[in-house]
């Protein structure tokens, strides 16, 4: 059946929700499929399996999963006291679903997500200007030290003032290493 869509409306409708045992497999093929290559996927498997995950969120439309982003918690030295901080990585769309809203989506529920549990902030390694529409900053992580810090690696508070002064060091969970 051929999908309509108005000229103008280019964003596609998906609905999100936590991934389920019964995901697995289409969330791997859309990772796979998303980076043309399985490391993705398997970066994903090893957060999940090795309990560093925090939040793995998947994207439907028609009951077909069409994007994922995964959230880590990360190891953090010198940082207040309660303070947690997730990695937003990776996230993925399936190809014919790119530049449709998907991905955007899919990272505002999952911020919407964080905030609410309560984790002080995230930190992502990627396009500043895809990511700056989402609040991250360059500047908001510019005093954390970390092996990814650089001209792409970002910080978005999501609790009010949570890395105000803080200039302590983060270290991305194991997988990422590999």
């Amino acid at each position: 059946s051929k999908k309509w869509r108005n000229r103008d409306d280019s964003i596609m409708k998906v609905s999100t929700r936590e991934e389920e045992a019964g995901d697995v497999a289409a969330r791997q093929a859309v990772v796979t499929e998303a980076f043309k290559q399985n490391n993705e996927s398997k970066l994903v498997d090893e957060l999940i399996k090795g309990g560093f995950s925090c939040l793995s969120l998947i994207a439907c439309s028609d009951e077909q999963v069409v994007g994922h982003v995964l959230f880590s918690k990360l190891e953090t030295t010198a940082f207040p006291e309660g303070h947690i901080a997730l990695s937003l990585a990776p996230l993925a769309v399936a190809p014919a679903m790119q530049s449709k809203g998907v991905g955007t989506t899919l990272v505002k529920e999952a911020l919407a997500i964080c905030k609410q549990r309560g984790y002080s902030s995230v930190f992502v390694l990627g396009d500043t200007k895809y990511y700056s529409r989402f609040g991250f900053t360059l500047e908001a992580a510019k005093s954390i030290q970390c092996e990814y810090a650089g001209e792409h690696f970002m910080a978005l508070e999501l609790q009010e003032r949570a890395l105000k002064g803080v200039t302590g060091s983060l270290k991305y969970p194991p997988p990422f290493e590999g």
